[in-house]
């Protein structure tokens, strides 16, 4: 329905009719960034489909660029405007018109670097260049999470890394040889003892005044996390075996996958754990996300990965059992190892945790120590409660009688492993259990864990198994006297206390 002398300048045009057209249907709003619906309409309606086909499939990039355009528009401050005009030498009658521009002056900035090839559908490097030199990361972070789709890819990467943890935290065995006893993460964690010590914490809500090298107590697991108590972005969370560093990893991952309220990891945009005792010879991080955290139908590369982290507002990458890390030495090469050293990715929050005899040589000299320090009487209290004999106080008070019955069994059950097991062996017995000596509490697992073992073989196990199990009540008892032996050499070098006499137990039957 074009004017009579519309459609004869068109007819008569010898240069680019096709481009007047599509100016003359843009003013009369027939062809929009965001939508060329009555286009469609009208092709449709003259069966023109080969057209219709055609601008079907082209029109989508457009559509995401004139999105594209209209969100950097609003995103654009009149400083960011006057900045950019600056570095892209615009005219000094353009920085005067974007100065005092009433409404719209966004959209006059994108109209302006569209003209000049700063922005195009394809390519806004120029652009992200400009914001990168003057230092405007936020903007520039935004700009590459929003253009063609790559928001599209670290939405994708985030759900993935949930699926991932999910299955971790959902499947934790207290008692290692129970299979069938399952919890949650969430179900059975409680807070031990944590501390900061060796170095001075410069975070604003320092947890407790004092000697600036002393050990400082940390109110909760969650304070690791928390930039206003420990500023530092590298921390090493140190712990002996069995006091719960890699439980402490898993309740992390469920605090980030469901945003907890109260834990400061609701704010993080990225959270990596990864176990570094699987990553022998995979020495890029990249690829031991990829083959750790995705899955197999997954089509993030590794370069999709980088590109995703490198543009991330915020991460958190937690490397559980640098311990049993196989190429802990390959400092050189290792991306691992560079991550821990503070040479990559530095503006990222890292916490290596290993056990106190493995501590990494090339630590960040900015590096915070956090150790963990296990279980004291309303911890314990707690676990029975949560995990154990919920809602059933008797079943409580008896395995709490049975923990203070011996002064070293208490003490050993500091150990948050031990603990555990303690606790689970008394509630599912159907006898009252009474240990007379930690020999006996010992003995009790060993039997425990091989009467499992026998249930599992049922009908098939033959008769060669029950003189194993005479075996191993040999063993077993070869293996006490060797202990008290170490025990007596232990008691022969220097006087400890009963707490510390326990904790050296406690190693010495654990390794």
């Amino acid at each position: 329905m074009f004017t009579p002398a519309v459609i004869d300048e068109l007819r008569q045009a010898s240069n680019s009719p096709e481009q007047r057209m599509v100016s003359l249907m843009e003013e009369k709003g027939q062809i929009r960034p965001n939508d060329i619906s009555p286009l469609v309409t009208a092709l449709g309606k003259l069966e023109l489909h080969g057209l219709l086909s055609t601008l079907h499939r082209i029109f989508q990039g457009s559509e995401d660029f004139g999105r594209f355009k209209i969100q950097l528009a609003e995103l654009l401050t009149t400083e960011n405007i006057l900045k950019l005009a600056t570095f892209f030498v615009f005219t000094p009658a353009e920085i005067d018109e974007l100065r005092h521009a009433k409404e719209s002056h966004g959209l006059l900035m994108v109209s302006l670097m569209e003209e000049r090839g700063q922005i195009q559908p394809n390519d806004i490097s120029p652009l992200l260049t400009a914001l990168g030199k003057l230092e405007l990361h936020g903007l520039r972070t935004t700009l590459h999470r929003i253009f063609q789709g790559s928001e599209d890819k670290t939405c994708q990467f985030v759900q993935y890394l949930k699926t991932s943890y999910k299955q971790l935290y959902s499947k934790i065995n207290p008692i290692p040889y129970i299979r069938e006893k399952v919890f949650r993460v969430n179900d059975i964690f409680v807070e031990g003892g944590i501390e900061i010590h060796g170095r001075d914490n410069k975070g604003s809500e320092r947890p407790l005044e004092g000697n600036r090298m002393e050990a400082v107590k940390l109110k909760s697991y969650r304070d690791v996390f928390n930039d206003n108590i420990i500023s530092s972005k590298r921390i090493l969370l140190e712990g002996d075996p069995g006091y719960g560093k890699t439980t402490f990893t898993l309740q992390a991952a469920y605090d980030w996958c469901t945003a907890s309220d109260s834990s400061p990891l609701k704010d993080v945009a990225i959270f990596i754990l990864l176990p570094l005792r699987l990553l022998g010879g995979i020495l890029s991080i990249c690829l031991a996300i990829k083959l750790m955290l995705m899955p197999d139908e997954s089509n993030l590369t590794e370069e999709d990965i980088m590109e995703i982290l490198r543009n991330s507002p915020g991460a958190v990458l937690v490397f559980d059992g640098y311990d049993e890390y196989p190429d802990k030495d390959n400092i050189e090469i290792s991306q691992v190892m560079k991550i821990i050293a503070g040479n990559m990715f530095a503006n990222f929050k890292v916490i290596t945790c290993t056990r106190s005899s493995y501590i990494p040589d090339n630590l960040d000299v900015e590096t915070v120590y956090v150790r963990l320090t296990g279980f004291d009487d309303n911890a314990r209290d707690d676990y029975i409660r949560r995990a154990v004999a919920v809602n059933d106080n008797q079943a409580a008070r008896r395995i709490n009688d049975l923990l203070t019955s011996s002064p070293v069994l208490s003490d050993i059950c500091q150990v948050p492993l031990f603990c555990v097991m303690f606790v689970h062996i008394s509630y599912g017995s159907k006898n009252i259990l009474s240990f007379a000596s930690v020999t006996s509490f010992f003995r009790h697992i060993l039997t425990c864990f091989y009467e499992h073992m026998r249930n599992k073989m049922g009908h098939a196990r033959k008769r060669k198994t029950v003189i194993s199990f005479q075996i191993i009540q040999s063993l077993t008892n070869y293996y006490l006297m060797r202990l008290l032996e170490r025990i007596s050499r232990l008691f022969g070098k220097k006087k400890r206390s009963r707490p510390m006499l326990a904790m050296d137990v406690t190693m010495n039957l654990y390794q």
